[in-house]
Order: C-alpha cells, then structure tokens, then sequence
C-alpha cells in the first residue's frame, strides 16, 4: 500500500473549460476554493494558473462581459458549422440510394 495522501482524481480541463473557469474568477462571487471544487481541480492548480496568465479576480464587469460575448460567440460559430457538417452528412445518407440508382443508368425499356 503506498505511503502517504492518496490525492483525488482531478479532472483534465480543456481549453474551453479553462475560459469559463477564467471568466467566473474575473467576473468575482465566487471564492477560488468553490471555483476550483466546482471545476474539481485543486485550489493550487487554479491559483497557478490565474497568476501565470495575470487573471484579476473581481476585475471589471466591461472586460469581462467583453471576453464573454468573444467566447460565446465563437461557440456559437462551432456548433454552427458542426449543424451544418451534421445535416450535410444526413442529406448525403439520405440521398445515397437515389444517386447509387442513378449511376446504373436506364434500366432496359419497358414494352
């Protein structure tokens, strides 16, 4: 059995996870210890990151509603264009038999 603390399984954030934990930080209400349970990463990993990158906590609500509207609206153009690959793909399934059809070519001529 090894020696010492076992540690939780934290998670692995993704970049756009790490946005949204930044602009909760900046935005302020809430204290890092709740941000980081809520995101289940230690406080440590969240206070590392927020100094490296100079994130300010409680910054001013301009900015951060600024940075907000950039993210929101760039997830908004990527599940616009995953719609748009999604409905390309079930058009293309769905047509699959008819074009298959046409490439035989006539059948022989009815009398």
């Amino acid at each position: 059995m090894p020696q010492g603390r076992l540690r939780p399984p934290y998670a692995i954030l993704s970049e756009r996870e790490w946005n949204i934990v930044r602009l909760r930080y900046e935005a302020g209400g809430i204290s890092q210890r709740r941000l980081a349970a809520e995101f289940n990463m230690s406080n440590s990993t969240l206070m590392k990151r927020a100094q490296r990158e100079r994130w300010k906590q409680g910054r001013e609500t301009g900015p951060v509603l600024e940075a907000a509207k950039t993210f929101l609206e760039a997830e908004l153009a990527e599940t616009g264009r995953k719609a748009a690959q999604l409905a390309a793909t079930q058009i293309v399934d769905e047509l699959a038999p008819w074009i298959a059809e046409q490439k035989k070519g006539p059948g022989p001529p009815r009398s």
